[in-house]
């Protein structure tokens, strides 16, 4: 068996060779597997990448269905939330009608050893905030808020940052 030459053993070298009997399962099989491996790229682009543009959704979400808890989760410390906003919300009760869109026009990625230099100094996040910050992005975002015929345009920088593994905009907003 040690010496014994190999033999053929019907595999050929180069394009395979498909019958019809087995095209079918072939097919379904190749189908599925480009199915999952589109689903994992579509689960690592969800679930990473761009989860930093995650805080700035959940404003205008929030702020358009003035969703107190999605705001509250938005910020480091959104807990007064609830109580200042809520009665701003509670005493328009629908006599103004206007819709917030927050558009990122541009990134810049913080690098790890300026992160929390930049957070407390250039955009006022409380050093406990900055320090614990594992990532952070600064965007420059276009707010539009539209009441009936009068909308109003601004492009402000936000600060967007990693902290306790979530994604959120660490200003203090009860400032």
């Amino acid at each position: 068996a040690c010496g014994a030459p190999v033999q053929n053993a019907g595999l050929t070298v180069g394009t395979p060779q498909v019958s019809a009997k087995s095209s079918p399962k072939m097919i379904i099989a190749a189908v599925g597997a480009v199915a999952a491996i589109v689903l994992i790229v579509i689960g690592v682009k969800i679930f990473s990448g761009a989860g930093y543009q995650q805080p700035i959704e959940n404003l205008e979400k929030g702020l358009n269905e003035q969703d107190m808890d999605l705001l509250a989760e938005t910020f480091v410390d959104g807990e007064f939330l609830s109580s200042e906003i809520f009665g701003v919300f509670e005493s328009l009760g629908g006599l103004i009608d206007y819709e917030v869109e927050l558009e990122i026009k541009d990134e810049e990625k913080l690098d790890k050893d300026e992160i929390a230099e930049v957070l407390a100094e250039d955009y006022g996040v409380e050093s406990m905030y900055a320090q614990k910050a594992a990532a952070a992005y600064i965007l420059e975002v276009e707010m539009t808020m539209t009441m009936g015929e009068y909308s109003e345009e601004e492009t402000t920088d936000i600060p967007v940052a990693k902290i306790d593994g979530k994604w959120v905009i660490p200003s203090d907003v009860s400032e």
